[in-house]
């Protein structure tokens, strides 16, 4: 993938601006929908990309690495209020972190 930062800007205040492409990544989308949701346990999840970070520019979404395993339930709860759920539950980046993680280490995601 090519960074294309004009002269003058960060990476940062590229992404905000919506002048990176968005990482997509649909095949680790499918390796987290095997996963259990990451509050309940239940199977056949959502891969809910984290909200509120300010990791997605204007105009797009979070990054597909930045997804997490979420029942049907607990993704709906989420998406009501990211705040409250967040302090019921802990925060979203741990769950994402913890399961990149988990696919680093099943080899869902090679590292070079």
């Amino acid at each position: 993938m090519d960074l294309l930062i004009p002269p003058g800007l960060s990476f940062w205040q590229a992404l905000q601006r919506g002048m990176v492409e968005p990482i997509e990544a649909p095949a680790y989308l499918v390796w987290v929908r095997t996963l259990p949701c990451c509050i309940c346990g239940r199977h056949g999840v959502d891969a809910h990309h984290i909200i509120g970070g300010g990791l997605k520019g204007t105009g797009t979404k979070t990054p597909d690495f930045l997804a997490m395993p979420l029942c049907r339930d607990e993704h709906m709860a989420l998406h009501r209020g990211h705040v409250t759920w967040e302090n019921a539950h802990g925060l979203q980046m741990e769950f994402a972190a913890r399961t990149m993680l988990e696919a680093v280490y099943r080899g869902e995601l090679v590292l070079r």
